[in-house]
């Protein structure tokens, strides 16, 4: 059973008598140290000699110097004093320190010093007087001590009145002040503390109120999508009999909601995903230009017909990343932007200019578009999911003000960023993706495995006879097998061990391409690189270091890439 963490209040209380502590006994050893010093110099207080010389007489030191009285005693209580500055100390030890104080009035130059220390124990014990903590007995003791010093020291002992009126003032202060002060504050706290358990317990309510509504929504689109589908093939097919048909127009009227509704179910699908955190990104080699360019040409299509204008510019720019969720952000930057550049009111022609560009390094995504713009105030609010703006928003097409949220969340995945929105109302919107330098596409000088030794595992005689027959294209050098047994004997008629292993996760036999990884390198005690390649992209494997994974199909070009990348020498 754990222990439930200390809350504000709780620390307060706690600490607060700690820290006066500290404090407290910091100025009265101050106090003590600067009774003593005065021994250096004229006595600024009134010095009893009459205390100083029976010390002497009982001591048998006719010869004893008061200074070095003083110097003793303020040794002695500073070193009794420590202890309750560093928190090592309780009730009874508060005890023996108040008896080396209160015998000021013995060594420290009587009864005036002696009160001066009073006054400064009693300041010293105001917010830790509890009994735990130990003020009330050093205040208590102190008092105790320089009234049994007085007694013995004089026939006509006059300052148990002072001390015990001094005493009560303290206690007084410290119950009907500190201490009421403090109960109010605690009080304060402990109502805040509640109300920060109550919204918590109110915020984990409404997350999971919206995790259940994201897995209905999931569960709504993966139960729809196939009658959609199959009421898309119908349309096409009566369309595609009867292209001139005098129902041609309603026909393409059904493809295009159906293609809206396929299209929202796959937001809501990627949005619980984002939100589940069960996406799984597939690192690849990627022409960004021509994502955008696929992008612009189905948005062209699409709204054939509008007065809409899409223009894309810019270079080519090789990055690493998820291909189709990096067609997704810029499927939906521009899509909202179509959206709201059609939406405009506006004389002129709808306009939306999607740009890739160098930035620092790495690359920029911009679309632009000369819609109405956003207010100022809810430039950040247009990235919560649900959240449309305007009165027209919900009749706009295809739109259910999941969009911007997935791009902000697909941004965070890839390991991007959302640049600043920038907007001018009457004038547009500029979106912003920033691709950093970490993921720019470096090519390794000639994409070659020239004198590698490569072990391929893959129990698919097809495609492993297809993968080895790619890999010495690019000079590697391969031992090939379809179960690990296999692979084994292979390799033991090299002399020297594989560069790097390309192993097939979906083995037919109980083990995986990951266990067999897992094996020959405990075999070796050798780390040797190895590259996992799965037709199941869905498949997220735990992977050991020094390991990657490669979706099917793969191009030979990322394969090479992706060892190049592995292989020690090309590491750094």
């Amino acid at each position: 059973m754990t222990r439930p963490e200390p809350t504000a209040s709780q620390d307060v209380r706690a600490e607060a008598p700690r820290r006066r502590r500290r404090i407290g006994i910091t100025l009265l050893m101050l106090a003590v140290a600067a009774v003593a010093a005065q021994s250096f110099a004229e006595w600024l207080l009134p010095y009893d000699v009459m205390a100083w010389s029976r010390l002497a007489q009982a001591l048998g030191r006719p010869d004893l110097s008061p200074r070095v009285v003083s110097l003793a005693w303020a040794l002695l209580t500073l070193l009794a004093l420590w202890p309750l500055r560093a928190g090592k100390a309780g009730a009874a030890w508060a005890v023996a320190a108040g008896i080396a104080v209160g015998s000021s009035r013995l060594a420290a130059g009587g009864s005036v010093p002696a009160m001066v220390l009073l006054l400064a124990a009693g300041m010293a014990s105001l917010g830790w007087q509890s009994g735990r903590h130990g003020g009330l007995a050093l205040l208590l003791s102190t008092a105790a001590s320089i009234v049994a010093w007085d007694l013995a020291l004089t026939s006509f002992a006059g300052l148990w009145p002072v001390c015990l009126a001094l005493v009560a003032v303290f206690v007084w202060i410290e119950r009907r002040h500190i201490q009421a002060t403090d109960q109010r504050l605690f009080a304060t706290l402990a109502e805040r503390d509640s109300l920060i358990r109550d919204l918590d317990a109110k915020q984990q309510q409404l997350l999971a109120l919206q995790q259940e509504r994201t897995h209905l929504l999931a569960g709504i689109g993966h139960d729809l999508r196939q009658p959609l589908w199959a009421v898309r093939l119908h349309a096409d097919a009566m369309l595609a009999r009867q292209p001139d048909s005098p129902d041609g127009d309603a026909l393409r009227q059904q493809l295009r909601a159906t293609d809206d509704a396929i299209g929202m179910l796959d937001q809501f699908s990627d949005f619980a995903a984002i939100e589940r955190g069960a996406l799984n990104s597939q690192m690849q080699r990627v022409n960004v230009r021509e994502i955008v360019d696929l992008v612009a040409a189905w948005e062209r299509e699409s709204h054939r017909g509008e007065p809409l204008d899409i223009h894309t510019y810019g270079r080519n720019a090789w990055v690493r990343t998820d291909p189709m969720q990096l067609k997704r952000i810029v499927q939906n930057l521009v899509g909202n932007a179509v959206r709201h550049s059609l939406r405009a009111e506006q004389p002129r022609r709808s306009l939306v200019l999607v740009g890739v560009r160098p930035h620092h390094g790495g690359f920029a995504i911009d679309v632009v578009d000369n819609g109405d713009g956003i207010p100022r105030d809810k430039l950040e609010e247009v990235f919560q999911p649900y959240v449309q703006l305007g009165g027209q928003a919900r009749t706009a097409r295809g739109s259910r003000g999941l969009g911007l949220a997935i791009v902000r969340g697909l941004v965070a995945q890839l390991g991007m960023q959302l640049a600043p929105v920038r907007s001018r109302q009457g004038r547009g919107t500029r979106f912003r993706v920033v691709l950093p330098p970490a993921l720019r596409w470096r090519d390794t000088p000639g994409e070659t495995l020239t004198g590698k030794l490569l072990a391929v595992l893959d129990d698919d005689d097809t495609a492993r006879a297809a993968l080895v027959s790619a890999l010495q294209s690019t000079g590697a050098e391969c031992v090939s097998a379809g179960s690990l047994k296999t692979l084994r004997r292979s390799l033991a008629e090299h002399v020297r061990f594989p560069d790097a292993l390309v192993f097939d996760l979906d083995l037919n036999a109980a083990a995986t391409g990951v266990d067999a990884v897992h094996a020959l390198r405990q075999e070796w005690e050798l780390e040797v690189p190895a590259l996992i390649v799965t037709g199941q992209p869905g498949q997220a494997p735990t992977l050991p270091a020094a390991c990657r994974l490669l979706p099917k199909p793969a191009a030979l070009a990322d394969i090479v890439a992706a060892l190049n990348q592995l292989l020690p020498s090309n590491r750094g």
